[in-house]
């Protein structure tokens, strides 16, 4: 397999959260492996601890349980990841003392070795939620109409006269409206074609909470990328925010305005010729960085991943990434070490570049 890959993406794709468990499930089949890998290190230490032949393998463990640690509780395994941070620690520490590895030290390890294969038998203590992965991006919305087309809208009104009213209007306006008497049939059509936009109602029948509690529900489980629009009667501020929390983009009060409701469908849905961001992920560690690539990719980011550090520059040259995500603990080189090389080039000065790593605290 190549060193990197590019791929496209469809912003707030319902496989973006059947990816994130996907990545989940591959995570959990390698992991014991990746404990396989770890114990073949200690198995050494127990027949000769001294630092001098210990060394090299100190400092292998401690990057294999750095891995372990960031990785475990991303993908499910929380108290996993706390087993390899305390293997990690103990290596550090005795990489930094220069002392030999005691027998004590040794069976410490061991143990701990012994707990991560128990922790890598249960299943993930918490499913991947998309929007807590997300809770600091907007939903983004698909591009899905080519110029010239009809922007579908579904428009979510018991009003019949109403709803009439505003689809008529708005497909003067070059919008196709779906229109839909009751917010518990918006998954279903959801789920049966694509949408540029939802409008709501806040307020149905005998239900002044159904439709907020919908659209909250349809966010939290990944179902509702694009925008929402709410119409309401009520102008105070308890409404407005439980709108803000339920997750609509946009509040319009009632008697609706179709001028401002078409300049308000017209910045969510009028086609951007800018492209998105483009953010190149460097990890060599293949399952982190995939993950990190769904997650933008859900944000509306194009992506390329590198599992092989050095393969960056060629990387950076290709795809001329507008931010790069840089792991600081590798195996070929630290992310610091790469990040230097990378500022060697002056056309690459400028490049933002995030360091990722699971340390908790930090050296003053």
């Amino acid at each position: 397999m190549e060193p990197h890959e590019s791929k496209r993406h469809s912003p707030g794709d319902r496989g973006i959260a059947e990816r994130l468990v996907q990545l989940r499930q591959s995570y959990a089949e390698s992991l014991p492996a990746k404990i396989d890998e770890i114990e073949a290190i200690v198995v050494p230490f127990r027949s000769n601890p001294s630092i001098d032949c210990a060394e090299p393998s100190l400092s292998e463990l401690r990057s294999c349980a750095h891995k372990l640690a960031g990785a475990g509780a991303t993908f499910g395994f929380p108290v996993l990841g706390e087993t390899a941070r305390e293997i990690e620690l103990i290596a550090d520490d005795v990489l930094t003392s220069g002392e030999a590895l005691s027998g004590e030290t040794v069976a410490q390890i061991s143990q701990l070795v012994s707990t991560l294969r128990s922790n890598a038998e249960s299943s993930p203590e918490a499913p991947i939620n998309l929007m807590n992965q997300m809770s600091s991006t907007k939903p983004s919305r698909r591009r899905l109409l080519l110029a010239g087309e009809a922007r579908p809208v579904v428009l979510v009104e018991d009003d019949e006269l109403l709803a009439e009213q505003l689809r008529t209007e708005l497909e003067n306006f070059g919008f196709s409206v779906t229109t839909l008497s009751d917010p518990s049939f918006l998954q279903a059509k959801l789920d049966e074609s694509e949408f540029a936009a939802v409008i709501i109602d806040v307020v149905f029948e005998g239900d002044d909470q159904v439709a907020t509690n919908t659209v909250q529900s349809l966010r939290s489980e990944g179902l509702l990328p694009q925008p929402v629009i709410f119409l309401s009667g009520r102008i105070d501020a308890k409404a407005r925010l439980a709108a803000v929390r339920a997750g609509c983009d946009a509040y319009l009060t009632k008697p609706v305005s179709v001028t401002a409701l078409v300049d308000t469908l017209d910045r969510f849905t009028s086609e951007d010729d800018a492209e998105p961001p483009r953010v190149l992920i460097i990890d060599d560690d293949r399952s982190m960085a995939c993950y990190h690539q769904t997650i933008l990719r859900g944000a509306g980011m194009i992506t390329e991943i590198v599992t092989d550090p050095l393969a960056a520059l060629e990387a950076i040259n290709s795809f001329s990434p507008e931010l790069i995500l840089l792991d600081l603990y590798m195996h070929a080189c630290n992310g610091s070490e790469l990040a230097m090389v990378i500022r060697q080039n002056q056309a690459n000065a400028g490049l933002p570049i995030v360091f990722l790593s699971n340390e908790r605290e930090l050296d003053s």
